[in-house]
């Protein structure tokens, strides 16, 4: 790849909001939820759409064949929530 300093500087920062994200989203919405007026609900989506936004680039990475970017966008950002949440439901 042939990319500058702040071109892969700026996408890891990216990539950390949307681990954060998908975990983060989810329960902003909920606690916003019926409220359509607060704060939570509106910062659960934009960071639920960033987590989508990563997983959709991490699918064209698949595509031209780049697992590791395909791993760190999408399984990672996808794996994140279900690990976390499923350990919060067990105990």
């Amino acid at each position: 790849m042939n990319q500058d300093l702040y071109v892969s500087y700026i996408g890891a920062k990216a990539l950390v909001v949307a681990w954060v994200g998908s975990v983060l989203g989810p329960i902003y919405i909920y606690m916003g939820w019926g409220d359509y007026e607060s704060w939570p609900i509106y910062v659960g989506l934009a960071l639920t759409v960033i987590s989508l936004l990563s997983i959709r680039d991490g699918l064209k990475a698949l595509e031209k064949n780049i697992y590791s970017d395909f791993v760190a966008y999408t399984l990672v950002t996808i794996l994140i929530p279900i690990v976390v949440f499923g350990y919060y439901a067990i105990t």
